[in-house]
C-alpha cells in the first residue's frame, strides 16, 4: 500500500508500543519511518521520538545520534523542538560527568 497516511500510522503504532512497554519494538517502527519515508514530514518526528525512547532507556549515545540526524528546521511541531532541546541538554550534561 502506498497511502500517505502510513508514516503517521506507524508513529501511532510506535507510541502504542511504548505505552505497552515495548521500547525495542517502538524503536524498530521509528526506524521504519526514518528509512522508508525519507521525504515525509513524519521522519523528523520519528528521529525525535526515537531519541526520547533511547534517552529514557539510558542510551545517551544513540539519543545524541538521533538528534544530530534531525534537521531542527524540518521540525515544525513546537513540542518536538522543545523535546529536541531537552534531549540535547541531557546529552550534553551526561558528557560532563
Amino acid at each position: 500500500p502506498d497511502s500517505p497516511r502510513i508514516p503517521t500510522a506507524l508513529i501511532g503504532l510506535a507510541q502504542y508500543m511504548i505505552s505497552r512497554g515495548d521500547r525495542a519494538g517502538a524503536l524498530q517502527v521509528y526506524r521504519q519511518v526514518i528509512d522508508r519515508f525519507p521525504t515525509d514530514s513524519a521522519r523528523p518526528r520519528a528521529f525525535v521520538l526515537s531519541a526520547m525512547v533511547q534517552l529514557d532507556s539510558g542510551d545517551t549515545v544513540a539519543a545524541c545520534r538521533s538528534i544530530s540526524s534531525t534537521d531542527s528546521s524540518a521540525v515544525a511541531d513546537r513540542f518536538l523542538v522543545n523535546k529536541m532541546e531537552q534531549i540535547g541538554a541531557e546529552v550534553n550534561s551526561s558528557r560532563r560527568i
